[in-house]
């Protein structure tokens, strides 16, 4: 394998898996990408968050500071495509918007971070968890959390995102 960075197209939707450990590369690869982007849905796949939070503030791609730059653009071309992007690495399950001007230029965007499936790596208090994205039908998408509480043997479902596009996304989240 030379690099983990490939887009697939399923129904109306777009898969675009963002290779972090190649980022300069990558970054002009997903140029391309979104310019030629015909699917109604975009969806982001990359390991490391795009968007810091809290304690890990220091902790997402392009975070140095001499990558500001290659930061900005990345978070401008997310906007602008109004992606859901899905990460992890963190170990700490999250939806979160992210909006002008700090994140992404005059555009939304989403993301949503991946908890620990099966790792011993927890980040209390939250309890082992993975994100699914189903497409429910034709067109029609959801992300769901799904959680291993303490004691339990089975994952359930702790929460669910209706998509059918990323702006109707930000927008029930914002009406809750």
């Amino acid at each position: 394998v030379k690099g983990a960075r490939y887009t697939l197209t399923c129904g109306n939707a777009q898969f675009v898996f963002f290779d972090a450990y190649d980022p300069i590369a990558s970054l002009e690869w997903f140029e391309a990408v979104a310019a030629r982007r015909t699917a109604e849905l975009f969806f982001v796949v990359v390991h490391p968050p795009v968007v810091p939070y809290g304690a890990r503030s220091t902790w997402h791609l392009y975070s140095p500071v001499r990558e500001r730059t290659r930061r900005e653009r990345f978070l401008a071309l997310l906007g602008e495509q109004q992606a859901l992007v899905l990460g992890g690495h963190i170990h700490r399950p999250y939806f979160q918007q992210a909006s002008a001007p700090v994140d992404a230029g005059p555009h939304r965007l989403w993301v949503a971070q991946a908890g620990t499936a099966v790792s011993h790596r927890l980040r209390a208090p939250y309890p082992h968890s993975v994100n699914r994205l189903q497409e429910t039908a034709p067109g029609h998408w959801q992300l769901q959390r799904w959680n291993l509480e303490p004691g339990a043997t089975d994952f359930s479902c702790s929460d669910t995102l209706p998509l059918t596009t990323v702006s109707d996304a930000v927008d029930a989240q914002l009406a809750q």
